[in-house]
């Protein structure tokens, strides 16, 4: 794949959510249906094709964090909401970084189900290639609790990866572990935070939108 080549060679540093869906895709993992477009009609017929209400969302290797630039629209529902929120978004990018390179905007279903976690790989100098994973969101940029294992990992360390992130929240953040109950139900105890993941893995989770399961997750890693 030509994307992963330029990585490996550095002539790509940082990969847009488009690129990386489409790495993912290269691995079989399911991501949501959608494409990139260039233009407010090419949006459109995208959203279209897919079914309103749909999420936008700037894509540039430029700006990283999509939230505090404002270029994300969320629940957009019919074709003149997409125009009026294509301006707003296109404006809010350029006014945040002037000089960034747009590529355009991500359309995608909106999802109001799920879990959604982050997962990082990086080249420690010392142990090689190291994976981390946390749940996404305030638990990752706040609470900043995430859990570390050397690659290449089998489907058995992934769900430790995960139990272990649960027993964090659960016991050194009763507040957070108290949202999650309210947010979702049930009890919070450590290694079970009661129907959080609905599952004793992670299916159903939502990394950047793509469906993810830990056999998934394990396969990523295993290749990398």
């Amino acid at each position: 794949m030509s994307l992963i080549e330029d990585v490996k060679s550095g002539k790509k540093q940082i990969l847009t959510e488009f690129e990386s869906k489409e790495i993912l895709k290269e691995y079989d993992i399911p991501v949501p249906d959608g494409g990139l477009a260039t233009s407010k009609e090419e949006a459109i017929e995208i959203a279209e094709d897919i079914g309103y209400p749909v999420v936008m969302k700037v894509m540039s290797p430029d700006i990283l964090h999509k939230s505090d630039a404002g270029i994300i629209g969320l629940d957009v529902k019919d074709e003149e909401e997409i125009k009026e929120k294509w301006d707003e978004l296109m404006d809010n990018a350029n006014e945040y970084e002037p000089d960034a390179n747009i590529l355009g905007i991500l359309i995608n279903p909106m999802i109001d189900q799920g879990k959604e976690v982050i997962i990082g790989i990086n080249k420690d100098p010392q142990f090689g290639p190291v994976v981390m994973f946390g749940l996404g969101g305030i638990f990752v940029e706040i609470l900043e609790d995430v859990s570390f294992r050397v690659a290449p990992i089998d489907e058995e360390e992934a769900e430790e990866m995960i139990a272990f992130i649960r027993k964090i929240v659960a016991d050194k953040y009763p507040e957070a572990a108290e949202e999650l109950r309210i947010q979702y139900g049930g009890s919070v105890k450590p290694y079970n935070v009661d129907k959080f993941m609905k599952q004793e893995n992670i299916d159903g989770a939502l990394v950047g939108g793509a469906s993810l399961n830990a056999e998934d997750f394990a396969g990523v890693i295993r290749n990398f």
